[in-house]
């Protein structure tokens, strides 16, 4: 998975054209059946344990009790083993685009990235690749499907920022490991934040990605976010709440945080079981003094 991100930004800059583009609903439509004959393809394994993995498989999904079994759909859970089964079920599409010349391919599960020379040649392996997919019951998501100029990838690659911020991880890990104060890097990195939320850096492409990348990198190395910001991320930025929660239970306790969280939950604000469990982790997992206000 490391080297996913770092394929991306090379052929990025290399290639005329990008393909980006996943699968529609892809955890839910993965047939046991097609699975099964993958891993028995590439590795050496018993029947019988291949049998006990789609009845485990099976067993891990929630279906009513009154209907009957189907061996179709991964568990979607924070667990690596449906992340390696979900990666394996692509192996022959991997295949079939290796064998097509002139073009860069990187893949990790449903996300699908691909350089080309030529508009024509970028149209050509995305309806190659779809008429793969069908033979297993999935499709391309058209509504995520973006064929890009070298300039508009670098842009929602968000190229430029990620270069840095690789940087800029190397000289926290040298200043670290050498006894070295981090303060200027803190400074820098409560800065970035804002000055990302205020030019809308996060709002197009995989600027989102960049605000994990700093939510991330904050948390290392102690710096609160600030509770105005912390309320917007959490309220607004979904797809980072895992994150953000995760940082609110590493930092030195703050009651303005602490209240915008709870309000969040009180309010009900979350649409998803996720949400509650990050919350309830990120609660437990906190050193929460004992104050009045937090037992009321």
């Amino acid at each position: 998975m490391a080297r996913f991100p770092k394929g991306i930004f090379k052929f990025a800059k290399e290639r005329e054209w990008i393909v980006v583009t996943d699968i529609a609903n892809y955890y839910d439509f993965i047939n046991y059946t097609h699975l099964r004959n993958i891993i028995a393809g590439t590795i050496k394994v018993r029947e019988s344990i291949l049998d006990f993995l789609k009845s485990v498989l099976s067993s891990m999904l929630w279906q009513p009790d009154y209907t009957p079994r189907f061996e179709v759909g991964l568990p979607q859970i924070n667990a690596d083993a449906p992340r390696i089964l979900a990666h394996c079920f692509l192996f022959e599409l991997d295949r079939v685009v290796d064998q097509s010349k002139q073009l860069d391919y990187a893949r990790f599960m449903d996300d699908i990235d691909i350089g080309a020379d030529s508009l024509k040649d970028a149209k050509k392996i995305l309806k190659r690749i779809d008429l793969v997919l069908q033979t297993r019951q999935v499709r391309l998501n058209s509504g995520k499907t973006k064929i890009m100029s070298k300039a508009e990838a670098n842009r929602h690659f968000k190229i430029r920022q990620n270069v840095f911020l690789n940087k800029f991880v190397a000289r926290i890990n040298s200043k670290y490991q050498n006894g070295l104060s981090l303060n200027q890097e803190r400074t820098f990195t409560r800065d970035a934040i804002e000055y990302g939320f205020r030019n809308k850096i996060f709002e197009d492409g995989n600027g989102e990605k960049i605000l994990k990348r700093l939510i991330t990198i904050a948390t290392k190395i102690i710096v609160p976010i600030s509770t105005p910001r912390f309320s917007d991320i959490v309220r607004n930025w979904p797809n980072t709440r895992e994150h953000v929660m995760w940082h609110y239970s590493l930092m030195p306790h703050d009651k303005g945080r602490f209240e915008a969280l709870i309000s969040y939950v009180a309010e009900e604000h979350y649409v998803d079981d996720v949400s509650w469990i990050n919350f309830a982790k990120c609660v437990v997992t906190a050193c929460t003094p004992r104050e009045d206000y937090i037992y009321e």
